[in-house]
């Protein structure tokens, strides 16, 4: 995660790619899914900070978009669209494999349109909107 603040692409891939092989034959390797103390994932942190390319990386590699935080509830496409991160949000929305991250509701009932609309990120705001009714392209 820190990595990934940092905004080092190589070294996030490089974490992503170890695999530790114990004596008994088993393997460790890091979980593209884990969680911080705040509930957060490496995905959820490259959304906020607007890493793209880094957010890419992540879902290549099984990053999970399903994945909430233990605040508010929100995923990925949540912090992107509240933080007008609209980049992310289009590679979020073209690259979720049929999910439909941006109608997942949080703790207080809110979609991520409510959200990006409450902090007037109208960018998002126009893509949710079309993805929503069915023109976005």
């Amino acid at each position: 995660m820190r990595t990934v603040l940092a905004d080092r692409i190589s070294v996030v891939q490089t974490l992503l790619d170890w695999k530790s092989e114990d004596e008994g034959g088993g393997s460790e390797s890091v979980d593209v899914n884990a969680v911080d103390v705040q509930g957060e994932t490496a995905l959820m942190k490259a959304a906020v900070w607007g890493r793209g390319e880094i957010v890419s990386v992540l879902l290549g590699r099984g990053a999970d978009l399903a994945v909430v935080d233990g605040e508010d509830g929100w995923n990925a496409g949540m912090h992107a669209a509240a933080w007008g991160k609209g980049e992310v949000v289009r590679l979020l929305l073209d690259g979720c494999g049929g999910c439909e991250w941006w109608e997942v509701k949080d703790k207080h009932g809110r979609a991520a349109l409510e959200i990006a609309e409450r902090r007037g990120r109208m960018e998002v705001v126009k893509m949710l909107r079309e993805r929503s009714s069915g023109t976005a392209s």
